[in-house]
């Protein structure tokens, strides 16, 4: 699993809530179930949100927070509801589900003060945006920069060839690849981003790269 979530469970059982079988969405995946805390967005955050995954939060919204969890950290890590893996261990997370807001599972709020070096340690003081995301307008964010389609091609093409310690890599050898997705669209918008997953997917299958989109799992996967 992508974003440096995945945290020792036994170092982290006192101070953070986890479920094995992932988040909490109701039924049709629009709302999270439990305590949420629903935070709206400046254009400025939306725009962050949109382009990392991750959300700065002003003043007033780390404090509201931290009333209900006092080690609530500056930064939380933005999953969407496309999210389908595990959340053993999991802290300081928000979910996009709309343009606009995110909602906040308190249950994942830290409530015990950690040590600096177990917080840098986990990402938690400062979330690490995915390598390659998808906006909501289909854009291709690649470490912070918008690239075509073409020019994220040639990039994973250098990835490959660079050495196996510089990218993540399969058992066997692979380069693998995650790529990060907006929330689910209804209509027209849904169908392009679909369409764009199985033009970035045949080009890794073509290349024997790994691939693992969120929300679009491949058979086997």
């Amino acid at each position: 699993m992508f974003l440096r979530l995945i945290v020792q469970a036994a170092l982290m059982a006192t101070s953070i809530s986890s479920f094995a079988d992932g988040l909490p969405f109701n039924q049709d995946k629009t709302h999270l179930l439990g305590k949420v805390e629903v935070l709206k967005l400046s254009a400025a955050q939306q725009v962050e949100v949109s382009r990392t995954r991750v959300l700065k939060l002003s003043r007033s919204q780390r404090a509201r927070l931290q009333n209900l969890a006092k080690e609530c950290p500056p930064s939380l890590q933005v999953l969407t509801n496309r999210y389908d893996d595990c959340s053993c261990g999991m802290s300081s997370i928000a979910v996009w589900f709309r343009p606009g807001e995110v909602e906040i599972p308190v249950m994942f709020l830290p409530t015990k003060p950690m040590t600096k070096e177990e917080m840098a340690d986990f990402g938690i003081d400062v979330p690490t945006p995915p390598e390659i995301l998808i906006d909501e307008q289909l854009h291709i964010w690649v470490k912070g920069r918008m690239v075509s389609e073409q020019t994220l091609q040639k990039t994973l093409l250098k990835w490959k060839s660079a050495p196996p310690s510089s990218h993540r890599r399969t058992e066997t050898g692979e380069l693998a690849i995650v790529i990060d997705t907006p929330p689910v669209m209804a209509g027209a918008p849904e169908a392009r981003l679909a369409g764009l997953v199985d033009r970035i997917r045949s080009f890794t299958m073509k290349q024997k790269i790994d691939l693992f989109v969120s929300g679009f799992r491949a058979e086997g996967q």
